[in-house]
């Protein structure tokens, strides 16, 4: 009788570094399966902002079949990257268009012109325009449905700054509406409208200018 509660003893004990091997086991499969879904893109990192790599450290204490012999300690060692965010680059513009008939002062801006008028002034401010940017600036005349002048470079700088332009045809502006365009990079940043009153029929143009 005690003879077989001590064998029931020893085997247990026998057995006992088995399921603790089992187990390490098992954790180490299971921290490599993570490793894998992250880079799969399965687990994601809930974190939008810059983060460096951090290492999870997976430590397994296996015990040998003998227990004369001490445990045998591994540790596994798992190095998860966070992705990194992209700089985010300024957004360009441009605001604060003035048209006027003599040169603008903050207080002269007008939308309406009378017959026959060569010259009007123009300003306004632009802002993040990078160096070497494809800028377009293109004067229509709505009515005849045509491009009066196209001025096309390559933007040589500063990235920020007031324009000051004069917009003019010695024989008088045409009658009707004029628009004016400015891409960047083939993004419109500005479209404006003005008026010329009366008549007058002028349809000389310019084409296409190499200049900004």
């Amino acid at each position: 009788m005690g003879k077989k509660k001590t064998d029931q003893k020893s085997s247990f004990w026998k057995t006992l570094p088995g399921l603790i091997t089992a187990i390490a086991t098992l954790i180490t499969a299971i921290g490599g399966l993570a490793y894998v879904l992250f880079e799969m893109g399965i687990i994601k990192n809930s974190s939008s902002a810059t983060a460096t790599p951090s290492l999870v450290a997976v430590s397994n204490t296996i015990a040998p079949i003998n227990s004369s012999q001490p445990p045998l300690s591994t540790t596994t060692s798992i190095s998860i990257r966070s992705p990194v965010a992209s700089p985010t680059l300024p957004v360009a513009r441009i605001y604060n268009f003035s048209a006027c008939l003599l040169p603008c002062n903050g207080s002269n801006n007008q939308t309406s012109f009378p017959l026959k008028t060569s010259n009007i002034y123009m300003t306004w401010q632009y802002e993040n325009i990078l160096y070497h940017a494809h800028v377009v600036r293109t004067w229509k005349i709505m009515d005849y449905n045509k491009d009066w002048v196209s001025y096309d470079c390559f933007w040589p700088g500063p990235s920020s700054g007031i324009i000051k332009k004069s917009f003019y045809d010695e024989g008088g502006l045409a009658s009707g509406t004029w628009e004016m365009t400015i891409t960047v990079n083939d993004v419109v940043l500005l479209r404006q409208q003005l008026f010329i009153q009366g008549d007058w029929i002028n349809h000389d143009s310019y084409g296409n200018q190499n200049s900004c």
